[in-house]
């Protein structure tokens, strides 16, 4: 009787031991596979985020600069008031940039923007905020104490600079005319976008 007993323990024992390494099995693959997957994932969207954006840069390099003025826009500001390209300083360059609350490269390049205008403050910096709202840019300049003009944008001043990707940085001349623009995010790619134009304005406010 004794015998049997010690039988169908080791039996049980058996049974728990083999659930419990089917268990393991079973959560091991499983999490193998996820983070194949997730791997998986995440080199195909860098390779796809890498690949869009050459394409667009290529793009802007073979785009002819538009002549004339800089399209006009009004867009409501953190004040909930309207702020017109006309309503800002026309004796005085400007930096229009194009972004969007979830880029990531918006926000790595608005520290750079900000190093820019602490140096170069005769520019004006005017950030035009895709899935912003008012309160958003509000707080934003609250948070990070930035001297930008910060506005929030939509599709239609975004169709009217023909902006597809961002951020895309336009130059305008006193005027408000377009001198140049393209896709920037960092010091080296922001100073040869600006670079001789803030050297001819230096030149000329001295």
């Amino acid at each position: 009787m004794q015998q049997n007993n010690n039988k169908l323990k080791m039996g049980i024992l058996l049974m728990i031991g083999i659930c419990l390494l089917s268990t393991g099995i079973y959560i091991y693959l499983t999490t193998n596979h996820k983070r194949k997957e997730k791997a998986t994932s995440d080199i195909v969207k860098e390779n796809t985020l890498e690949s869009s954006t050459q394409e667009y840069v290529t793009a802007l390099e073979g785009k002819k600069i538009p002549n004339g003025k800089a399209p006009n826009f009004a867009l409501t500001n953190p004040q909930l008031t309207k702020t017109s390209l006309q309503d800002l300083a026309q004796n005085q360059r400007k930096l229009v940039i194009f972004t969007d609350v979830d880029c990531d490269y918006c926000k790595a390049y608005y520290p750079v923007l900000h190093k820019f205008k602490t140096k170069y403050p005769q520019i004006d910096i005017v950030i035009i905020r895709l899935h912003a709202t008012p309160k958003d840019n509000g707080l934003f300049l609250d948070e990070t104490g930035y001297d930008f003009t910060v506005l929030v944008g939509n599709k239609q001043v975004f169709d009217d600079y023909d902006v597809a990707m961002t951020p895309t940085t336009f130059v305008l001349a006193k005027d408000n005319t377009i001198l140049t623009s393209a896709l920037v995010a960092d010091d080296e790619g922001l100073w040869a976008l600006v670079g001789k134009y803030v050297e001819e304005n230096t030149a000329q406010t001295k």
